[in-house]
């Protein structure tokens, strides 16, 4: 974590993470009688990590891009899609 003004960002781990539990739960609830394994390729949602989290037919994600946010030394708020 990194800490600003009496508060803590997220890291790079964090914000993974919570991709991953946030797909997890989504796919959960869209499961209905279907596997989780068989859920994820019909799973479309805007992650904190990526502008869009999406799976192929393998479970493997649909588009590998990365949006990622940096501070500068002057508190300025830099992003880019890698």
């Amino acid at each position: 974590m990194v800490c600003v003004a009496m508060y803590s960002r997220p890291d790079d781990r964090a914000i993974l993470s919570y991709d991953a539990m946030e797909t997890l739960i989504t796919a959960y609830d869209a499961s209905g009688a279907q596997s989780l394994q068989q859920t994820l390729s019909s799973l479309s949602f805007k992650g904190a990590s990526r502008e869009l989290i999406r799976f192929t037919s393998t479970n493997e994600l649909n588009d590998q891009k990365l949006f990622m946010l940096s501070v500068t030394q002057q508190q300025q708020i830099n992003f880019t899609v890698v």
